[in-house]
């Protein structure tokens, strides 16, 4: 996920705090990702000669896991997919219902039947 910094007036250092360990100092653009589902809650501070202790803003950010399920003999696929029950039929249907970074598809076994006529 992208974060800014959007400052109104001079700002000597800013600090962000990801609410899983994570701190950064005077980044004004940045990325992070989570390691697992949760919510976190994203805190920026900012200081300068007016506010030595800072000013924060946060905001609270809900990490979902992003999984799709195929089975290519599904008879009642329903979209996004999210279950063995409602799982795609085809790869393509899985891959293009969600758009997250890092989502996994994960493929069903499909058993077949293999015939030999003469």
């Amino acid at each position: 996920m992208r974060f800014v910094a959007h400052n109104h007036g001079p700002v000597l250092a800013t600090v962000w705090d990801f609410g899983d360990g994570t701190v950064v100092s005077n980044a004004a653009y940045l990325r992070h990702g989570w390691s697992g589902p949760g919510l976190y809650t994203v805190t920026l501070t900012g200081y300068n000669d007016s506010f030595p202790e800072g000013v924060m803003a946060t905001v609270p950010v809900e990490v979902t896991e992003a999984v799709y399920y195929v089975k290519a003999d599904n008879a009642t696929p329903q979209y996004p997919y999210s279950s063995w029950e409602t799982a795609a039929v085809t790869i393509q249907d899985a891959v293009g219902a969600g758009a997250q970074a890092g989502r996994l598809v994960l493929v069903g076994k499909v058993s077949m039947r293999v015939g030999v006529w003469w």
